[in-house]
């Protein structure tokens, strides 16, 4: 899209608005803007709210495996209505206990053929975002210590079982991150898609210490021995420092917690010549929390390195 400049008086210069745009914020003569400069751009932007319904229909049966995750997609989107199509009334007692998980969103309708998903509240300040991340961090990390605890005391299996619905508080606040992303934005544009990535992985690594509790009660796993408690200790330590670094960056330790992360999978990898089948299949899921930590490093760098590292254009 291209606007022409047009000179008024001797030293102003403007450019209209796209029209799509006006009225989809509605956008009135006197009302004030947002602009930022970013290198060569001008960011114009609004805190208004859209105006417009986005109405969405799912036909979840017909997805079968991935039905319920579709809908949390259409969620995450910024949909405002969800209409879900579907035969089996199991299939709404699975759209309800799903519910709680998406944050806003309520059942409004029903009958034996569909319900209608409707937001009943506004989404929060996109600046809230950060709030909210580490709201999410610091349930993980609950459940990830308590997992250690129960971890060494034998038979405790129901309490393994009971971390599983502390997941569900991370998928809630992951999910309602990425629906402000996607419906509203975030100032820190450029930030937007590594901060979608670190929900995700958020949200992965909380699965997987579901994922252990499930399968550790399930299977009644012999947990109790020195090496399983030295690599959930080491594990959490982890989180907890990946927690510290995307809070307080610093490169200096960013290099020391990818060196740590990679010695301790090189270690749990070392495990796999244990010839205890249970013991492997732990360790995997530790390898996998850990190597997660270690992809989220990536674009936790591409936010912090260029705050630290760029130079004004005058200096360059």
């Amino acid at each position: 899209m291209k606007r022409r400049v047009v000179k008024h008086g001797s030293a102003t210069l403007t450019i209209s608005l796209p029209i799509k745009w006006v009225k989809k914020y509605g956008i009135k003569p006197g009302d004030e803007l947002d602009i930022e400069e970013e290198k060569g751009n001008l960011i114009i932007s609004t805190s208004r709210d859209v105006s417009q319904v986005h109405t969405a229909v799912l036909d979840i049966e017909r997805l079968g495996i991935i039905g319920i995750r579709s809908l949390c997609a259409l969620y995450r989107s910024g949909c405002d209505v969800i209409r879900v199509k579907y035969t089996n009334p199991k299939t709404l007692a699975d759209i309800e206990e799903w519910v709680p998980q998406l944050p806003g969103f309520e059942i409004m309708q029903q009958d034996e053929a569909s319900c209608t998903l409707k937001e009943v509240s506004i989404p929060t300040r996109t600046d809230d975002v950060d709030d909210i991340i580490k709201r999410t961090f610091l349930v993980l990390m609950s459940v990830a210590k308590d997992v250690e605890e129960n971890v060494s005391k034998p038979n405790n299996y129901e309490a393994l079982r009971t971390l599983c619905k502390r997941d569900q508080t991370i998928n809630k606040f992951c999910n309602f991150c990425r629906r402000i992303l996607n419906k509203k934005g975030i100032s820190r544009i450029k930030d937007a898609p590594m901060i979608y990535y670190m929900l995700e992985s958020l949200e992965n690594l909380g699965d997987e210490y579901k994922y252990f509790c499930k399968w550790a009660a399930d299977e009644k796993v012999d947990v109790n021995n020195p090496r399983v408690a030295s690599t959930v200790k080491e594990t959490n330590r982890l989180v907890e420092s990946f927690y510290y670094l995307y809070f307080k960056f610093n490169d200096d330790n960013a290099r020391k917690f990818q060196e740590s992360a990679r010695a301790h999978l090189a270690k749990i990898e070392g495990m796999h010549k244990s010839k205890n089948s249970q013991e492997i299949v732990l360790h995997d899921y530790f390898a996998r929390i850990t190597g997660q930590l270690i992809q989220m490093v990536g674009p936790l760098l591409a936010m912090r390195i260029p705050e630290k590292c760029m130079v004004p254009d005058s200096i360059a």
